[in-house]
């Protein structure tokens, strides 16, 4: 949503598969933004509140990181916050369609687009993860990847840096949170922000880079989501493999998948769906 899909395929048609992905969903925060804003299923794939506090963060210079959210709830602390450089949706992105050359009048649209996007968070995604919290099957396996090759996002971190005149705010304290954006058309992964300080009553300019996926995964899901299912299901097997060829590069997930085929349906015999 931020800065696109990143091509980050190895090898040759690595390079070309991931050439495809960001062809579709979108190679820049632009493109990103108008594919996923008014789309419940991937938007259901963001972190739920069970993911814990603090894995966004905004790290400037050598002052404290400010890291979100803190109170449990993604939903209002980040995805639905509107007007801050660092929020999930840019509401200026949302609808491309947008020409009106009126002010008032494309203030307007982006307004409604904006409403539009925060139903979709508050109804499809919010209800959607508060169904399905804690809810496994009694009969679940699962097996997850812990690969250094296949890195995915367990944090995301925006870190700040200057070069200009940082003397003159060597003691200040900052407010990189309430920041604003310098350039309005930025759509890549770094934004350069004014950044508060003196009680908001100067700025100073910082350049924020986003962060590498910082996580062993599979490309996709980092380890930590894996190790979370570990206490809800039967058993949990860890391989290093890609999200994508996970059954075909990994022969311990084709072993571990069929000996679980085997104990499921040993499970239905048991009951009144059992084969006679």
């Amino acid at each position: 949503m931020k800065s696109g899909t990143e091509n980050s395929g190895e090898g040759a048609l690595g390079f070309l598969k991931g050439l495809a992905t960001s062809a579709a969903l979108g190679s820049d925060g632009a493109e990103m933004t108008a594919v996923l804003s008014s789309a419940p299923g991937p938007l259901q794939l963001l972190p739920t509140a069970e993911y814990g506090n603090h894995w966004l963060k905004i790290k400037t210079g050598n002052d404290p990181e400010i890291s979100l959210p803190k109170n449990g709830d993604p939903y209002t602390e980040i995805y639905t916050v509107r007007d801050r450089w660092w929020g999930l949706c840019e509401d200026r992105l949302i609808n491309p369609l947008n020409e009106e050359k009126d002010p008032q009048k494309r203030q307007q649209q982006i307004d409604s687009d904006w409403k539009k996007f925060a139903v979709v968070i508050s109804k499809n995604v919010f209800e959607f993860h508060e169904k399905i919290t804690k809810k496994y099957h009694h009969n679940t396996y699962a097996f997850y990847s812990a690969s250094e090759q296949h890195r995915a996002y367990g944090e995301v971190s925006w870190f700040g840096s200057t070069s200009l005149g940082a003397t003159n705010i060597m003691n200040a304290t900052l407010e990189p949170a309430e920041g604003t954006l310098q350039a309005v058309g930025a759509i890549g992964s770094r934004r350069t922000v004014d950044v508060p300080y003196n009680n908001r009553q100067k700025t100073h300019p910082f350049v924020y880079q986003i962060s590498a996926p910082d996580e062993p995964g599979d490309g996709t899901v980092p380890r930590r989501s894996g190790v979370a299912l570990k206490n809800h299901v039967n058993s949990v097997l860890c391989v290093k493999v890609e999200h994508e060829p996970a059954f075909k590069a990994s022969e311990a997930a084709q072993h571990f998948t069929l000996r679980v085929i085997v104990k499921i349906a040993q499970e239905v015999q048991k009951t009144a769906l059992a084969y006679r």
